[in-house]
């Protein structure tokens, strides 16, 4: 994930999912308040994080089952 995804595009995919460091799942609202933006940009950064990652396993050949990550709970 380090190499396609900026540490803002991670911190919010984890905390959108709740994916270790964070313990629970937090709302597009939520974390816009933390990041002094609106819910919406954090959902169209969220969109955009997901697009890098699919274009990246796409790129690589890896199947949806093979991408694993190091993060997940």
């Amino acid at each position: 994930i380090d190499e396609v995804l900026n540490e803002k595009e991670k911190n919010i995919l984890f905390m959108r999912y709740g994916i270790t460091p964070y313990v629970r799942t937090y709302t597009c609202c939520e974390i816009g308040k933390l990041y002094g933006v609106s819910r919406q940009e954090i959902s169209r950064i969220e969109i955009r994080a997901k697009r890098k990652l699919l274009l990246f396993y796409r790129n690589n050949g890896l199947s949806k089952k093979e991408a694993t990550f190091k993060y997940v709970k």
